[in-house]
């Protein structure tokens, strides 16, 4: 089992410079077209890239950090694989377990580059160089997000608790913040109100907090109501 802060479900885009992964996280569901995924892996390197897979079950605690377990859920193909030099491979993810999921569950799979020393007289030394860890979010079909927004105050400051009462993960990336003030309202799209908040996922059954103050926004006068609407 390994442990490790989950940055709030938050999806940090970067590659590590040995290779580069697309996508960063996979939206699945147990049956149909969407029980299917694929992530490509290229290799920026000049010499071969030998990876291997593993696919871990993510739990996260009230602070949110995370345990995983090593899970057979899903089958990936090819488990392990040596891409050339400046070549890429595509890896297939299927969902093999159960389709009586009642909510959005979240799991790892983790691309770790290999690196085989040959100074060992007695065999092969295998050591791990490098690894990336994309995010799957598997959920119920026809699952619906259910957002709770409470608001409270002290003298400037506002902390918005968010809380999915749904069965499917809230994805604030694909929303506008609305903040209504007594003289005025803004509306910020995700890539202004997601340095504020954080992070960008809600799982259900779970909540989360950010907070402003009114002088982020001056022009608006007293914040009034505070809410999150489909794009």
């Amino acid at each position: 089992m390994t442990k490790y802060l989950f940055f709030a479900l938050m999806i940090i885009s970067f590659g590590i410079k040995a290779f580069q992964v697309e996508p960063f996280i996979q939206f699945m569901e147990p049956i149909g077209k969407k029980s299917n995924a694929t992530f490509k892996i290229t290799n920026t390197t000049d010499k071969p890239l030998p990876i291997e897979t593993e696919l871990l079950k993510s739990n996260l605690n009230n602070d949110d950090i995370e345990s995983t377990i090593e899970s057979d859920d899903f089958f990936i193909m090819p488990p392990q694989t040596l891409i050339p030099a400046n070549s890429s491979q595509v890896f297939r993810v299927r969902y093999l377990g159960g389709s009586e999921i009642n909510k959005s569950e979240p799991y790892r799979v983790l691309f770790k580059q290999l690196s085989l020393d040959q100074s060992e007289k007695k065999g092969s030394h295998v050591e791990v160089l490098f690894n990336f860890s994309a995010l799957i979010l598997l959920s119920p079909m026809n699952a619906k997000e259910d957002l709770a927004i409470n608001v409270s105050s002290l003298n400037n400051a506002y902390s918005i608790n968010i809380e999915n009462e749904g069965n499917k993960f809230s994805d604030l990336s694909q929303k506008k913040l609305e903040i209504q003030g007594s003289k005025d309202g803004v509306i910020l799209n995700w890539q202004d109100f997601s340095d504020l908040t954080q992070f960008q996922f809600v799982l259900p059954g779970r909540s989360k907090s950010f907070t402003i103050t009114s002088e982020m926004f001056p022009a608006i006068g007293k914040i009034e109501s505070i809410d999150f609407v489909p794009m």
